[in-house]
């Protein structure tokens, strides 16, 4: 039709101007907000791991070696590392991680960012508790958040399973005169290739079972941050948190996460950390929490516990502000 064909005339013309802007328009508002989450979620990746990867590597070694291994405790892992592997031991593994992370924060959030409409279509509005957390105009329901948190861990599992798979090997290996014998993998290059050499896929998706229950807790993750968030800045003109207030609802999302799923992850670090052997220590999630049972009772499963406690509130606290800050650069339409 005329209104799209460029004809002798100003009217025609201008016409088809105004509708590409507004074909602009439209792409920008769909594709914008997952992109811009991505490239906040970067750099809340990034913020992660240099605030928190001492603690976990900590927490990785206690959950490995058990009560009966060559810890006494956190104190005395930490002292320990320091003084045999010096403070880089404490973030041994960490290039995998640092490199990922970065990425892995952005799809997490990219992908947060991308369910929630169809979440919204959903209807799961309709189960929201308004009484406990108050509903601003303009928000999603919480428990849209937590759906759309959901199916995010969903995908995320398929990613990180490999990655943490390393990170826990190369964590609970000790230096060559810590552990009276050379280390097994030169890297985190050379530890995918090995694993890979030894069992293919299936050595690097060992664990699959527990670290998919852990990321499906990214869903209770959100709600701790939104929910903290909404009351921090309920009745406010702006609703816009500070930079200490950001802190704490980064802080409580982390513990509330971790309270959650924290006895899975004992369970995957136990499967991920131990030598790839034949047959394997663990035959699956059940098989080694009944072990773990069995040797250290119901305090095996919160081996580590205090650390990660501790940790959660820095690390998740820097992601969270990282996050709000990159999203505070970037405009919030494209067009």
């Amino acid at each position: 039709s005329d209104s799209f064909v460029v004809r002798r005339g100003r009217r025609p013309v201008q016409t088809v101007l105004v509708a590409r802007m507004e074909q602009k328009r439209s792409v920008g508002e769909v594709m914008w907000p997952p992109v811009r989450e991505f490239v906040a979620g970067s750099f809340a990746g990034v913020g992660l791991i240099l605030s928190g990867y001492p603690f976990d590597t900590i927490k990785v070694r206690l959950q490995s070696e058990g009560g009966y291994g060559r810890f006494k405790g956190p104190i005395h892992c930490l002292t320990t590392t320091l003084k045999e592997e010096s403070f880089f031991g404490l973030y041994k593994g960490a290039m995998g991680p640092l490199l990922g992370q970065g990425a892995i924060s952005a799809m997490q959030f990219s992908i947060f960012a991308t369910m929630m409409p169809y979440v919204q279509k959903a209807g799961m509005s309709e189960w929201n508790l308004p009484k406990l957390i108050p509903q601003p105009p303009g928000r999603p329901a919480m428990m849209e958040v937590f759906g759309s948190g959901l199916i995010t861990g969903v995908f995320m599992f398929l990613i990180v399973t490999p990655i943490e798979g390393v990170k826990a090997r190369l964590q609970v290996q000790y230096s060559e005169k810590f552990a009276g014998h050379k280390p097994r993998y030169s890297g985190t290059v050379d530890c995918y290739r090995q694993i890979w050499n030894q069992s293919g896929i299936k050595g690097l998706y060992r664990g699959a079972v527990p670290t998919a229950i852990t990321r499906l807790a990214f869903g209770s993750y959100m709600v701790g941050y939104e929910g903290t968030r909404r009351i921090l800045t309920h009745g406010t003109p702006d609703g816009q948190l500070s930079v200490g207030s950001t802190l704490f609802a980064g802080g409580v999302a982390g513990t509330l996460f971790w309270l959650t799923i924290y006895p899975f992850d004992v369970i995957k670090n136990k499967i991920q950390a131990t030598p790839d052997v034949s047959p394997p220590i663990y035959k699956g999630m059940i098989d080694c929490g009944t072990q773990i049972y069995q040797k250290e009772g119901w305090k095996g499963f919160t081996r580590g516990l205090s650390v990660c406690l501790i940790r959660s509130l820095p690390a998740n606290a820097t992601t969270f502000l990282f996050l709000e800050i990159a999203k505070w650069a970037l405009p919030v339409k494209l067009f």
